[in-house]
């Protein structure tokens, strides 16, 4: 879990990584977690830096997770845009956590 979120926070460091793949994987692992471990990964995400509980909280949201994601969502400041990097065909839900 922990080492999910530590890519999420590098993955724009991560060299020669495809961001299509590199979300494909995010989605289906965390897709597969159970309700509790993904309770668990958004705790453990709210001592990471906001880009990375932006990108959590997209993928829960995106597929359609039953977690409740206010913690995520209160955690960041409103206007603040994260340039990860991809478009939201991508990540359909990243525009409701400014994910640009």
């Amino acid at each position: 879990m922990l080492g999910f979120l530590d890519a999420m926070k590098d993955l724009k460091q991560i060299p020669d990584l495809d961001i299509r793949s590199a979300l494909t994987i995010f989605k289906t692992r965390i897709k597969a977690l159970s309700i509790e471990w993904q309770s668990q990964m958004i705790t453990y995400a709210l001592l990471y830096p906001p880009r990375v509980r932006a990108l959590l909280g997209a993928i829960l949201e995106d597929i359609q997770s039953n977690v409740d994601l206010n913690p995520l969502k209160e955690s960041l400041n409103p206007f603040t845009k994260f340039a990860l990097g991809f478009n939201n065909a991508l990540l359909k839900t990243a525009s409701n956590w400014n994910i640009q």
